[in-house]
């Protein structure tokens, strides 16, 4: 199992039937590593599903959204899953600031670029991946 990994949720139509189911909203859940991905398809949008998955024990760092069922799974309070929270959500923590608080715009606007920096930042790195320079470095 990888050391890094990413889990998201999506809603999903499911036009079945389920008995204590209301409407056909389900959810999406995709888990994936370096190696392997697994999606678990649930009519549930609860904490146990990441809960149930992530079951051995394993000390990993795992990128999500916010969503609060990341946080609430006995691994992340035991330290053993760190968060680490996607950039893109995060950024629009900065722009509400930055729209909403006129005395805090000057500090919004400055994550904003610093986080505009780091996704450029990333494009270059991603370009060069496949280039026998960057296999050298």
């Amino acid at each position: 199992m990888s050391a890094y990994q990413q889990a998201d949720e999506t809603r999903w139509l499911v036009f079945v039937e389920k008995d204590g189911k209301q409407g056909h909203r389900w959810w999406l859940w995709v888990f994936n590593g370096e190696d392997t991905v697994v999606y678990v398809l649930d009519p549930a949008r609860s904490h146990d599903v990441p809960r149930e998955h992530f079951t051995a024990g394993i000390s990993i760092v795992l990128m999500v959204d916010r969503f609060a069922s990341y946080k609430a799974m006995a691994p992340v309070k035991a330290g053993l899953i760190v968060l680490a929270f996607c950039w893109a959500h995060v950024r629009r923590d900065f722009i509400s600031v930055a729209k909403e608080l006129s005395r805090l715009k000057p500090w919004g606007a400055a994550w904003l670029r610093q986080i505009r920096q780091a996704y450029r930042c990333n494009g270059e790195t991603a370009g060069a991946m496949g280039t026998s320079a960057f296999r050298r470095a």
